[in-house]
């Protein structure tokens, strides 16, 4: 008993020696995602901190949300060969209102010119590198492969009117890709027409979706729309509405996603959040965590042909929506 006393005595004397909410090193906290279309390319560079109370009775410190004196840059390697390296500009960006401050908010960006053009130019066999420096500490880093921007071909040239009734050479979408995930979705532009007004709209439906990744054998991607199954999803997408005098047709935009397998794995881990949010999420960051990844897209756009046109206006489908047989 007396050996017990002494125990609880010795713990109690030297509880100040002991903080279970004591702070280890900052995790550095990448978030990068390089869509290839775009002109400016960001990587947004934070860290981890620890609260000592409530979540929501202590404020955030800002001196808590970055790291001073980091230097970022992104590097292209074909094997053994640095091709081009360039470092990226901070700039401060400010958050909107909330628990965190509005500042410090740490973007780092490199723009589109002429000396970054080969950069970003796609080829699947070369890696490119993010490299995070931080004095006296290890270095923070990850690596993607390059996602290509598609051509996307048609059996007519852009613009053109397509016939989708056409049993000879049925219309089709396709491209050649080898990206890990892709998504097409079309667009279809109309106007709603009110006695006093008329209103552009667009309904938005998804085409096409690969799962599993594409054969490497096979890299060309072929989407057949036939015209009973565009005018069943024209119909399904739009609603009617008695107060509408008619509709015209605009266009169709077809839309291309690619991206590449970090951003296709850490969105499917993120769909599923654990209850006490201690699930090991998904990051490609050594020395730190988060997300470094890439995406492509591409579009391309078409007007139907006459017997479409008549189709939508007048056929078992679709006939209820109030189409013209003309365009606006």
């Amino acid at each position: 008993m007396m050996c017990m006393l002494g125990l609880i005595a010795f713990a109690s004397s030297c509880s100040t020696d002991f903080d279970p909410l004591a702070s280890g090193p900052a995790v550095p906290v990448v978030y990068s995602v390089i869509n290839y279309p775009d002109t400016v390319r960001w990587v947004r560079v934070s860290r981890s901190f620890q609260l000592r109370g409530s979540a929501y009775g202590e404020p955030v410190s800002g001196d808590s949300l970055e790291f001073k004196d980091i230097r970022v840059s992104l590097e292209k390697w074909h094997g053994d060969y640095l091709i081009a390296r360039s470092e990226m500009l901070p700039e401060e960006r400010l958050r909107d209102s909330g628990y965190f401050p509005a500042g410090p908010n740490p973007f780092f960006q490199l723009r589109y010119s002429t000396k970054t053009l080969d950069f970003f130019s796609g080829n699947s066999e070369d890696l490119i590198k993010l490299i995070i420096e931080r004095p006296g500490q290890p270095i923070v880093y990850s690596q993607i492969h390059p996602v290509t921007i598609p051509e996307i071909s048609t059996p007519r040239h852009e613009g053109e009117k397509v016939e989708l009734f056409n049993l000879i050479e049925p219309f089709f979408l396709s491209w050649t890709s080898m990206e890990y995930y892709q998504e097409m979705y079309l667009e279809f532009h109309y106007a709603d027409h009110y006695a006093d007004r008329s209103i552009d709209r667009i309904a938005l439906w998804k085409e096409y979706h690969s799962i599993p990744p594409p054969d490497p054998e096979k890299p060309l991607t072929k989407v057949f729309l036939t015209g009973v199954h565009f005018m069943q999803r024209v119909a399904s997408n739009i609603r009617l509405d008695t107060a509408v005098t008619h509709r015209t047709f605009k266009k169709i935009v077809m839309r291309l996603y690619l991206t590449d397998e970090n951003i296709y794995t850490y969105n499917i881990i993120n769909q599923v959040i654990q209850e006490d949010q201690a699930g090991a999420g998904n990051t490609n960051i050594v020395n730190g965590c988060g997300l470094f990844g890439a995406t492509s897209r591409a579009e391309r756009w078409f007007i139907l042909a006459y017997r479409s046109m008549d189709s939508l206006a007048n056929g078992q489908y679709t006939k209820h929506l109030n189409f013209t047989n003309w365009g606006s």
